[in-house]
């Protein structure tokens, strides 16, 4: 009897302990609780613990409203701020959209909220900015045609290719300057495709071959006395030319110059049918067989002589007799 009385108990012990071992140590969590602990810490500005315990809910009941939106509170506060470039968007602006963004702001409460409608903000300042400035390449771009439809009618009526594109490779500088000031950095990416047009048309009448060296001068240094007082040179230059300026003057030192020519036929301001024309190309080389400095200019020019004077624009060019002009990028 006593040894049933034993078993007795053994079973009892062994069934509470059993019972004891199927209770978990921590009891699910109560998902009002965290909630309400997760606005808490949100309150205080504890994003990260906030959304900590917001994921917990979500991993009890994914579809929780309230933790998805706080959640969403936290990430956005908890999302960093980029500064970046934007146009500031006009007060009055007529757009349903940006009025609805103006009210979310007029009404935001809470930091999340403020920080919600600001990012939209500037998510329409960004979007705003990219209309505007596609609004603005179209019309720099048509200005840009317009200055290739002037030059190709130009040359259609004789006048010289090199001059011709030379004046409106300048005006597109000009206009690229403009769009630098209004869209900082932006004027290659407009002007690229018009640049290249203009390197075509160029090309096309073969513009920059032609020139025969007709010169050789050592020890040698070209006149910049001369050259930067060009206005002022009493013409004509030199004496007993037949042109206003006719030369572009040297003087001693320790470079090479070349001098090339070339002939071709265009109109002039006042004649009716094509006459000849000579571009006068002096070219200024180091002992390394580097352009140092070049210009070009029309001898036939009779208005003032520094707008038909072009310069070197491009440096480290390797001089050779039978060299592409265009290599040189002369510009005013």
């Amino acid at each position: 009897m006593l040894k049933k009385n034993v078993s007795i108990l053994i079973g009892v012990i062994l069934l509470f302990l059993g019972a004891a071992a199927a209770v978990p140590e921590n009891p699910p969590a109560n998902i009002d609780d965290l909630l309400k602990e997760a606005g808490d810490l949100k309150v205080a500005e504890k994003y990260e613990a906030a959304q900590d315990l917001y994921d917990r809910v979500l991993t009890l009941d994914p579809e929780n409203r309230e933790a998805l939106r706080g959640k969403d509170d936290c990430r956005i506060m908890l999302e960093p701020v980029i500064p970046e470039q934007a146009l500031a968007v006009p007060f009055g602006l007529d757009d349903p959209e940006w009025r609805k963004i103006q009210k979310a702001v007029d009404e935001a409460k809470t930091p999340w909220d403020r920080r919600r409608a600001s990012l939209a903000l500037k998510r329409f300042a960004r979007k705003y900015t990219g209309q505007v400035y596609t609004r603005d390449k179209e019309a720099y771009v048509k200005r840009a045609d317009l200055i290739l439809q002037e030059a190709a009618a130009g040359i259609e009526k004789g006048a010289p290719r090199e001059t011709v594109c030379s004046r409106a490779r300048e005006k597109l500088t000009f206009l690229q300057e403009e769009i630098h000031q209004s869209w900082k950095g932006h004027g290659p990416d407009v002007l690229a495709p018009a640049l290249e047009k203009l390197d075509k048309i160029q090309k096309g009448g073969g513009s920059d071959s032609g020139y025969r060296l007709i010169k050789v001068i050592r020890n040698a240094d070209l006149d910049y006395g001369m050259l930067n007082n060009i206005d002022r040179v009493a013409p004509p230059y030199p004496e007993g030319s037949r042109y206003q300026i006719g030369d572009i003057g040297t003087v001693k030192g320790a470079s090479t110059v070349y001098k090339f020519i070339r002939e071709y036929e265009g109109l002039s301001g006042s004649a009716d049918k094509p006459a000849p024309f000579h571009d006068l190309l002096v070219v200024k080389v180091d002992d390394a067989g580097v352009i140092v400095d070049a210009y070009k200019y029309t001898l036939e020019w009779t208005d003032s002589p520094s707008l038909a004077l072009y310069r070197l624009g491009r440096k480290g060019v390797r001089f050779k007799e039978d060299m592409d002009v265009r290599e040189l990028q002369l510009t005013k």
